[in-house]
Parts: structure tokens; C-alpha cells; sequence
């Protein structure tokens, strides 16, 4: 079966390459981009239109639902029994746009990290919710935290120093401000590079990779997601095999959620995150909470 949204973009494409009035719809929001093509479209092709935005408007709800990402993730037995009530966020983003952070933005993300770079003034970072609870998952996974810090820590402690993570692309400082934002970890990838099912697990000591941080990552007692090919992320530090470029078009967003968060409210902040990701990036995501 086509993806709705990308059946609908395909053929009003063709209509209007054919008519010769072609405009870009990849840069926007598709609903706004499809309401736009509407204008420019005859009597006829708004029938067309109006059948497949029924279709569009459908596929829409059922992401607002949480229904069914396409996509092969879980977690494994020995990390549920060693975390109970583990969960993640599962996001997948196709036909995205990686580039800079658009300037109504990236304007104001200075000011965001400076006031929590004021917040942190007088207050332990390993005292805020989100950190503790991570503090405590790795502590039950074999990890000490005080060597491996969640990454949302790692960022927060760079904030609290420098006032700001590095700026990378778009996508990278975006998913930094989930993490800051939310307390939590998170991880984004590059769907082409991952290959099979992916499964979250702990590792064990054949688990390594390279890591973004420029060294070699020993997974033994540590959370990671692995496919085929091995271990590629966790919620430290993700690898160089599946990082995200300006290249990237299709994305696997993970949010490592606080396993104390109720189900509900994951599945909001989850919905959130993918559309704020998608109002910046364009293109389509499916979501899912996984348990």
C-alpha cells in the first residue's frame, strides 16, 4: 500500500509538472504545501485532491493515535526485567530536509540556554528529576554514572559551563533541545544506515563502535540499540555508522523515556516531538510508544 501522504504529494506533483506549474512542497508543512496546490488546480484535479486529502487527513489521525510505526523495534527481556517499566519513544521521520536551524529558531535557542544555564547556578544537575532517574537506571544496568553520563546530563553540565551545546545541523540541535527540554536522552539516526530489526538491550563484551564523541565505545553493562550489524546508539553517546548528516532523508528518532513517566503522557510528548521535528524538516513521521 503507498503511504498516503506520499501518494498524494506524488500525484499533484504530476499534475502540475504536467500543467507546468510546479511548486516546492518539500520545504513546508504538507498540509499547508497541498492547500497551497489547491489554488492552482482546475475543477477536475480538486476532485482528485479533495479524495486524496480524505486519505491524508486519516493517515493523520492515526499518528495522532500512536498507530503503528513501520518500523521493527523492541526491548529485550534482560533490560525489562533489570528496568521494569522501561519505555522509549520510537519515531520515524521519511522525506525529511537536514540543513541549518531556521532562524525564528535558532534565535531563540541563546536565550533558552541561558536561562537554564541560570537555573543551574544553584542547583546540582544530578539533583533534577530526569537525571536522577537516569543516574539510577544505569546504576541497575552495571554502568556507573559518574564514569557514563546520560546524555542529557553531558549536555546539561555543557550548558552549565559553556552556556550552550556545539551547533551542528539542524537535526542534531534539535534533538539537543528534546534532551534539555524533556530531561531525557535521545538519540537520532540515519534510517539507511541501520540494517534488520533494531532491539534495545544491555550489552554485553563483544558490544562496541565507534562513537560521535571520536572514541571506541565498550558496551558491557550499558544500554545500547544494536541491528544487524551490531551495537549503533545508547543513551550516552551515539555511533559514527548511523550519525545523521545533511544527507540524511529518512531518520530514527529515539526518546529514552523515564520509566516513572505514565503512559499517556509519553505518548503526548512523544506526538510533540515528532511534530515539532516535522514542522522544522517537512516530510512525514509515524510514532510509537514501546514497552
Amino acid at each position: 500500500m503507498i503511504h498516503p501522504t506520499t501518494e498524494v504529494a506524488s500525484m499533484l506533483t504530476e499534475i502540475l509538472i504536467k500543467k507546468g506549474r510546479l511548486i516546492g512542497m518539500h520545504s513546508v508543512n504538507p498540509f499547508t504545501g497541498f492547500l497551497a496546490c489547491r489554488a492552482l488546480l482546475t475543477i477536475s484535479e480538486s476532485v482528485i485532491f479533495v479524495k486524496l486529502m480524505s486519505a491524508f487527513v486519516v493517515h493523520l489521525n492515526q499518528k495522532v493515535k500512536g498507530g503503528g510505526v513501520m518500523f521493527q523495534l523492541s526491548v529485550s527481556e534482560k533490560l525489562e526485567q533489570r528496568v521494569p517499566g522501561f519505555k522509549v519513544g520510537c519515531i520515524r521521520y521519511n522525506h525529511i530536509v537536514i540543513s541549518e536551524m531556521p532562524p525564528l529558531i535558532s534565535g531563540r535557542l541563546p536565550l533558552f540556554y541561558k536561562n537554564i544555564q541560570l537555573s543551574l547556578e544553584n542547583r546540582p544537575i544530578a539533583d533534577i528529576p530526569g537525571v536522577r532517574e537516569w543516574r539510577a537506571i544505569f546504576k541497575r544496568c552495571g554502568t556507573d554514572p559518574s564514569r557514563y553520563r546520560p546524555s542529557q546530563e553531558a549536555l546539561l553540565r555543557k550548558i552549565k559551563r559553556d552556556g550552550a551545546p556545539h551547533r551542528i545541523h539542524s537535526a542534531v540541535d534539535l534533538n539537543n533541545f528534546f534532551s534539555v527540554q524533556h530531561s531525557i536522552p535521545f538519540g537520532i539516526y540515519d534510517l539507511n544506515q541501520i540494517h534488520g530489526p533494531v532491539q534495545i538491550t544491555i550489552g554485553s563484551d563483544d558490544d562496541q563502535y565507534d562513537g560521535l564523541n571520536g572514541r571506541v565505545m565498550h558496551m558491557d553493562h550499558k544500554i545500547l540499540s544494536k541491528d544487524s550489524k551490531g551495537a549503533f546508539g545508547s543513551p550516552m553517546v551515539d555511533s559514527r555508522r548511523t550519525c545523521v548528516t545533511e544527507q540524511t532523508t529518512d531518520a530514527l528518532q529515539i526518546a529514552y523515556l523515564r520509566p516513572s513517566m505514565p503512559e499517556d503522557e509519553a505518548k503526548k510528548m512523544t506526538a510533540r516531538v515528532a511534530g515539532m521535528f516535522t514542522q522544522i524538516h517537512g516530510g512525514e513521521n509515524t510514532w510509537s510508544v514501546i514497552s
